[in-house]
């Protein structure tokens, strides 16, 4: 989905906005008290998520700007016009919309959601589907073993926090064996003493490399 263009009159701190968004990114800049807040807060709620600044739409007459009767905004997505007009609090066109939309506006809902709603809300969102035996096929044609290959795939969907636990198991259990046949607890390899790996000195460094400005 994309937004196409915001109208926006007497709604908070803004009095009038009206742009058409004809670029992939645009970015509304200005100082303190100039509105920002008040027109991405403008637009959530034209889109049908709640405001944040009251709780009851009883109280929807604080959010016209001081000094006017009313107001309204008006956010056009994919061609379809979506707005709420105050202080009566009448939605328009936000039924239907996608049910990613509130992740969209505020992300921290998004980061609020648990390890596998968050991976679950992902695939989704992007319609990734891929089955175990592609999964296999793919990472046979990448010449892994067999063997390895039957430990991962179990692991695909259960997410990167259970993996790393897996692993972890794994390096454990190796150190363990490791133990039990030599007898020695295991340590990584380390260089001997007296044979460093070779150093450029920091002025070789400097002169071999460029920068840009």
């Amino acid at each position: 989905m994309k937004i196409n263009a915001i109208d926006i009159r007497n709604t908070m701190g803004v009095r009038s906005v009206e742009v058409a968004l004809d670029t992939p990114i645009t970015i509304f800049a200005g100082g303190n008290y100039a509105g920002k807040s008040s027109l991405l807060e403008a637009v959530r709620l034209a889109l049908g998520d709640d405001p944040v600044r009251v709780s009851l739409k009883k109280q929807y007459d604080s959010l016209v700007t001081e000094g006017a009767k009313n107001g309204r905004v008006s956010v056009s997505v994919d061609g379809t016009d979506h707005g709420i007009t105050l202080p009566s609090g009448k939605w328009y066109g936000a039924e239907g919309a996608s049910p990613f939309l509130p992740l969209v506006l505020d992300a921290r809902r998004f980061a609020a959601l648990k390890a596998d709603e968050r991976r679950t809300t992902l695939f989704k969102l992007t319609n990734c589907k891929v089955s175990a035996e592609a999964v296999r096929d793919l990472l046979a044609k990448r010449d892994i073993a067999l063997a390895r290959i039957e430990k991962v795939l179990p692991l695909l969907g259960r997410g990167f926090p259970a993996a790393e636990e897996w692993a972890k198991d794994q390096a454990k259990t190796a150190k363990s064996d490791w133990k039990a046949i030599t007898g020695e607890a295991w340590a990584p390899k380390r260089p001997k003493a007296g044979k460093r790996p070779h150093q450029r000195s920091l002025s070789r460094c400097a002169l071999s490399t460029s920068t840009h400005y």
